[in-house]
């Protein structure tokens, strides 16, 4: 009974033994997703414009911006027929900008004329409307530039040596090119896309040439790591060989004569070799500089770019100073040797005896001018130096 009464449990919920049901409707079809428009592309793409939402002529005129911003980019979208890949990514994607990538190079450049023609007309606004807003225009490069690692997420190659360089590059572009109160504010969003130094960089003139450095910046952090699997590769002999090789002097020491010209070469080539071995060049600058790098590689070093020049500060046939700056410049070698002394100070020095050098070749007339900046430098270095060897 047990048994049977199992195999009919087991049929029944087979529906084996169920009375033949009654025939349902069919079921509806399922409703279709309206694919996205080129509007809505416009929306999503459009940004925002920094003074939107104030009160007043500046924010009416800012609003006014946004809206042709987004047309501007609507139009864009509609008349190149931009394909539904790229169309439904812009809508699908945390990273709608980089959809952009997937759009042939002929519509990439008819949308970039399109916004550079919205740049012309409205790029302004911004600053107009953050001109009236007492909270805008906060925003330092600095506070920018402490943004870098977390926009980093992409870097696993030299990732260290990476941020530092594209904070440098920051905070130098957005200082002597001043970006957008919108541009700074889109990079240090909480909410910043992993692309936002390349999405948020829309509204800046320079972002062409900025995109390009941060190229640069990447694929010299790939040699660099390259070059450290073969040490042999970036000794300190390698060093010289590239960065004062033949080819790095070709508009150098204009008009100096042949004998003048090789001893410099020389004497440069001699200094830095002496330099990257005693103070031990760390294997980061030796490849940086070893595989082509120039001066930039000594940024955030520290080493003193200042003395890396052609020729090397104090090589050469240089300019004849007068006598009285003889201690002084002795000096300034011997603090550019000084590990004790901050880079910040040695850079100093070597940059006050530029000066003088510059000076006197310009004005020779200026001897007695820089007789006395040689005597008081010399006063004010052996004090700063009184703790080097």
């Amino acid at each position: 009974m047990r048994t049977q009464l199992g195999v009919w449990i087991v049929v029944a919920a087979c529906g084996a033994s169920e009375p033949a049901a009654t025939p349902k409707s069919p079921a509806a079809p399922p409703s279709t997703i309206a694919p996205t428009t080129c509007a809505e592309v416009g929306v999503i793409l459009r940004g925002a414009v920094a003074g939107e939402g104030a009160p007043g002529s500046a924010g009416d005129a800012a609003k006014a911006a946004g809206v042709a911003r987004e047309t501007a980019i609507t139009a864009a979208c509609t008349d190149d027929h931009w394909g539904p890949q790229v169309v439904q990514c812009v809508a699908q994607s945390r990273t709608p900008q980089s959809c952009l990538d997937k759009l042939p190079q002929t519509l990439t450049e008819h949308y970039q004329a399109r916004l550079a023609a919205w740049t012309a007309q409205y790029g302004d606004i911004a600053s107009e409307a953050d001109a009236d807003d007492p909270t805008s225009n906060s925003t330092s490069c600095e506070t920018v530039g402490d943004a870098v690692e977390k926009l980093s997420g992409d870097v696993t190659v030299e990732r260290d040596w990476v941020i530092a360089a594209r904070r440098r590059l920051v905070e130098s572009e957005c200082n002597d090119n001043p970006w957008n109160e919108a541009t700074k504010r889109c990079l240090i969003a909480d909410s910043a896309p992993a692309d936002a130094l390349s999405s948020c960089m829309q509204l800046e003139s320079t972002k062409d040439a900025f995109s390009g450095s941060l190229g640069d910046i990447s694929t010299r952090a790939g040699k660099i790591a390259a070059a450290k699997q073969k040490p042999a590769s970036i000794a300190c002999a390698k060093v010289v060989g590239v960065y004062y090789g033949d080819a790095s002097w070709k508009d150098a020491l204009a008009g100096a004569t042949p004998a003048d010209r090789k001893k410099a070469i020389a004497g440069s080539r001699t200094a830095m070799q002496k330099a990257c071995t005693a103070d031990a060049w760390d294997a980061t600058l030796r490849a940086c500089l070893a595989t082509g790098g120039q001066v930039e590689c000594f940024d955030g070093t520290p080493v003193t770019a200042a003395m890396w020049g052609h020729p090397a500060l104090g090589v050469g046939p240089g300019v004849a100073l007068p006598p009285e700056c003889k201690e002084f410049r002795a000096l300034v070698l011997r603090g550019l040797a000084c590990p004790s002394l901050a880079k910040e100070s040695r850079d100093g020095f070597a940059e006050a005896l530029e000066a003088l050098e510059t000076a006197m070749k310009e004005s020779p007339t200026m001897g007695d001018a820089i007789k006395g900046a040689c005597e008081s430098a010399t006063t004010a270095m052996r004090e700063a130096l009184a703790n080097c060897p």
